[in-house]
């Protein structure tokens, strides 16, 4: 034991191999400071592998009831959001004494470029919402030898802020936004998808490592809330319309009708609460009207185009003798939602999902409604918007997520 404690006492005493030891570690903190990238490469490699636990995001949203809450609001359900086989976000539910009171998106990743996706004020929170669009009445979660046809709480996305749930526990089959079937294969197809979009997306953005997720400090700034110097717009009368869903407007088996049920939550408030009444005596008669006039078949297998619609809308409008003003966006800039918005007008909006070598080579679109933003001093911009699947008027979306790839807006109002 002497002579090996000697020999190695020999070797660090060796100068030469001491030198060679500094020379290499110099070698290494010079090649780092040279390199301005060199800092996000370890975040980028984390950013869809590190994933925070719910404890971590229970603690954040702790921060977001004090920043958007001053009554007896607390956390719910916190339910992850697959994409593939990672989980891409948290929808945290909220409630208080008088029952849901909103929920919230955060990002799962511990490395992000963004935090929340989306969230609402007030309401019911996704999962809940896409069972009863499928007219699926939630029983107690699935238990080994029992018959209950329910899983643990699991939403998939689906991209461009679309989501499915599963109907029974073998997972099976599943239903969209919109209350629609959708399968195993597909869930499967479109999660890669949605993950591949937010891998592409993290390779070009510069990531910020936080150092600690659940840090007051950090969060506490980049949080959006109700106390912040926050810029909020909402069009004259859009908080009182609560729109159609698309599958309560459906006719026939035309399941796809995401893009006439937009055209017909837009119609519909300007007779409802601009006084166009001559529109059609309901809102069903007006989305007949709209899906007649464009020429889409109610038992067709495919979607209705945004040229279609604008078309069929304005036929709609000089029919009842008004006229629809259409102002379609050469660029997608966000000064130009907020400068309609700010003019009181609706904007019909389309966020895509996927990319052009996506499913089936195309990118998936999702047709809503503008009716209001939030711009938050931090840089966090949202639309609040009507939904063709969430009958909420208290939802807001942000303008430029990760999981969104491109957009397409139009100012559509009547006069």
């Amino acid at each position: 034991m002497k002579n090996s404690k000697k020999n190695i006492f020999a070797v660090i005493k060796d100068k030469k191999f001491i030198t060679l030891i500094l020379t290499l570690f110099f070698a290494v903190i010079i090649a780092a400071s040279l390199s301005p990238l060199s800092a996000f490469a370890e975040t980028s490699g984390k950013e869809l592998s590190d994933t925070v636990s719910i404890e971590e995001c229970e603690e954040v949203a702790k921060i977001w009831i004090s920043r958007n809450y001053t009554d007896d609001t607390q956390t719910d359900d916190i339910i992850p959001i697959m994409a593939g086989d990672k989980v891409m976000s948290y929808c945290v539910n909220f409630k208080n004494s008088s029952g849901p009171n909103g929920y919230v998106v955060f990002d799962a990743y511990r490395y992000t470029t963004e935090i929340v996706s989306e969230f609402a004020l007030s309401g019911k929170g996704i999962y809940d919402t896409l069972y009863e669009n499928a007219g699926i009445t939630e029983v107690t979660p699935y238990n080994s030898g029992t018959s209950t046809a329910n899983v643990e709480k699991v939403i998939y996305s689906l991209g461009a802020y679309e989501y499915a749930v599963s109907e029974n526990n073998s997972g099976s089959k599943f239903y969209t936004s919109y209350g629609t079937s959708i399968s195993r294969t597909d869930i499967n197809e479109i999660g890669e998808e949605v993950k591949a979009v937010k891998e592409m997306k993290s390779e070009t953005d510069s990531l910020v490592p936080y150092s600690g997720y659940t840090d007051a400090l950090i969060w506490g700034s980049q949080l959006p809330g109700n106390n912040d110097n926050c810029l909020i717009y909402n069009i004259g009368n859009s908080p009182d319309f609560i729109p159609s869903t698309a599958a309560n407007l459906r006719n026939g088996s035309n399941q796809n009708n995401y893009v006439p049920t937009a055209g017909a939550n837009i119609l519909s408030f300007y007779s409802e609460k601009r006084g166009f009444n001559k529109l059609g005596s309901n809102r069903q008669t007006i989305y007949g009207n709209i899906v007649n006039k464009s020429g889409w078949a109610y038992n067709g297998s495919g979607e209705m185009s945004n040229s279609k619609l604008k078309d069929a809308m304005k036929s709609v409008v000089k029919s009842a003798g008004y006229t629809l003003s259409i102002d379609t966006y050469t660029w997608d800039r966000w000064s130009s939602w907020t400068r309609d918005l700010r003019a009181g007008h609706t904007v019909y909006t389309v966020f895509y999902g996927y990319t052009a070598e996506g499913i089936n080579n195309k990118k998936e679109g999702h047709a809503l409604v503008a009716v209001g933003f939030r711009e938050y001093n931090s840089g966090h911009q949202y639309l609040r918007v009507y939904d063709g699947w969430n009958a909420s008027s208290d939802r807001y979306l942000l303008f430029n997520s990760d999981v969104i790839t491109d957009k397409d807006g139009a100012c559509i109002y009547v006069k």
